[in-house]
């Protein structure tokens, strides 16, 4: 999971928890490299998924998940994140 800046923290670690009880492994990014550095990360550690929390998608109260396979990205609320990312 990546976010870019503190105040998307406490979103950050309510999606963690919320995929994390539906049994996905999880992991949060909290180093400060910019998104490019932390999505070759993920691609390199073979992460299937990444869920990205920007600043408009705290405004709207949604997520950003990016298949790393397939390169799509989708906005979504938050609590829908589990259907895309448990499939």
């Amino acid at each position: 999971m990546l976010f870019r800046s503190g105040a998307q923290i406490p979103t950050a670690l309510a999606v963690a928890s919320l995929l994390r009880q539906g049994g996905v492994n999880t992991m949060l990014y909290t180093e400060p490299n910019g998104p490019k550095q932390k999505l070759q990360y993920a691609d390199r550690m073979g992460i299937p998924y990444v869920v990205l929390i920007g600043e408009r998608e705290m405004a709207a109260g949604q997520v950003t998940v990016k298949n790393m396979q397939t390169g799509r990205s989708v906005t979504m609320p938050a609590q829908s994140v589990l259907a895309i990312v448990a499939q």
